[in-house]
């Protein structure tokens, strides 16, 4: 039963100036960004508290922002990819605008979202509000079971329902798992991609999901192009990676690790369900306009995480090429190898100090303009 009644309590004010000012710092930025960036891009500064207030509490408008970011995101750096490997003499001041490039588009185009936002002051009053909508909403039978039960409802809400890429994969190993087994024409071939995996040997593995995928791939039979379907996402992996591993790793991870998936499965089912079963209680128990902000709320909480989910998908491109070209600059500048850093903010920590005076001002100097894809 529900114990905690709608009340003429106030809700959270959002009108706190602190809450979409650039942040000073954060809790997951390792590198300290939220110290450098605004002193090497200072536009940034008032963009981030401009987006603030124009996405604030706007789900729709917002998701729009996340994948149009991503989209100039990639574009960026496939610009930049393509120019750095087509130079033949990397030369310092060619990596140390590289790196600059490098910064100012991750700076705009990453870091604003999925720093900014999703660990910043917004995001913790998004996190404060459903706190505070716990405590109205919780259900309890016995008062000492209230505490309890508001935390448990916290959890819920603020875990969400969203399925990111790795939940999206690995549930949908399960149908992979079941429609294999299913399969006619690849029933030979999934007997003995069966005995490799008790195996345990790589190789033999790889082996045998090709063989399968030399009719997944090209079959256009109606049972085949279901399996095609089932594996839509690592296919388009693979087709950007240019590899099948996306698809090795789909398909041995559904057969190996089948039970825990289903577990997986029932703990993300029930999760939804209890969060399904609080907003018919916040329905019954919250006024109107509480109700909409609560779903508010934990719209633009489960936003923040698909966001980094989106920008996440850059780092197997954009991390080798960055730490790759710092490393080697890195020797090239006979930095002593006990306290080479590498990491995004290896320039900032580390290079600059090596560097000849007319460079070392260039990375200290601030870039006071703002982003444009034309212009990176």
């Amino acid at each position: 039963m529900t114990q905690n009644k709608n009340d003429s309590k106030s809700d959270i004010s959002y009108g706190d100036k602190e809450m979409f000012s650039f942040p000073r710092s954060l809790p997951n930025d390792v590198e300290g960004f939220a110290i450098f960036y605004p002193k090497k891009f200072p536009a940034v500064i008032p963009l981030f508290e401009s987006l603030a207030k124009k996405y604030f509490k706007k789900p729709d408008e917002f998701k729009k922002f996340i994948y149009d970011e991503q989209k100039e995101l990639f574009a960026g750096f496939a610009k930049i990819e393509k120019e750095y490997n087509a130079k033949k003499e990397k030369t310092m001041d060619f990596v140390v605008r590289t790196d600059e490039r490098l910064h100012k588009l991750f700076c705009f185009k990453f870091w604003i979202v999925n720093y900014g936002f999703c660990d910043g002051p917004v995001h913790d009053y998004y996190v404060e509000q459903l706190r505070h909508y716990a405590e109205k909403v919780a259900e309890w039978e016995h008062i000492e079971e209230k505490e309890k039960a508001v935390l448990a409802l916290e959890r819920d809400l603020l875990q969400g329902d969203y399925a990111d890429l790795y939940l999206q994969i690995t549930f949908g190993g399960i149908h992979v798992y079941h429609a294999l087994n299913k399969s006619k024409k690849l029933s030979s071939l999934v007997e003995k991609f069966k005995k490799t995996l008790k195996m345990h040997d790589n190789n033999m593995m790889y082996a045998s999901v090709e063989d399968m995928l030399k009719i997944i791939l090209y079959d256009k039979s109606k049972e085949i192009q279901e399996i095609h379907k089932l594996l839509e996402i690592p296919i388009s992996v693979a087709k950007v990676k240019g590899t099948n591993f996306a698809l090795y790793q789909a398909i041995i991870h559904s057969f190996e690790f089948y039970e825990k998936n289903v577990e997986l499965k029932k703990r993300y089912d029930d999760t939804v369900a209890r969060i399904h079963h609080t907003f018919d209680v916040a329905k019954k128990v919250l006024s109107k306009e509480q109700f909409e902000d609560m779903s508010v709320c934990y719209r633009m909480c489960n936003l923040f995480k698909e966001a980094k989910d989106v920008f996440g998908e850059l780092d197997s491109d954009i991390i080798p090429l960055w730490f790759k070209m710092l490393g080697k600059l890195s020797d090239d500048l006979k930095i002593p190898p006990d306290i080479v850093i590498i990491g995004h903010a290896a320039m900032f920590y580390l290079h600059v100090w090596y560097l000849p005076p007319e460079l070392k001002a260039r990375v200290f100097t601030p870039d006071i303009t703002s982003f444009d894809l034309k212009k990176l």
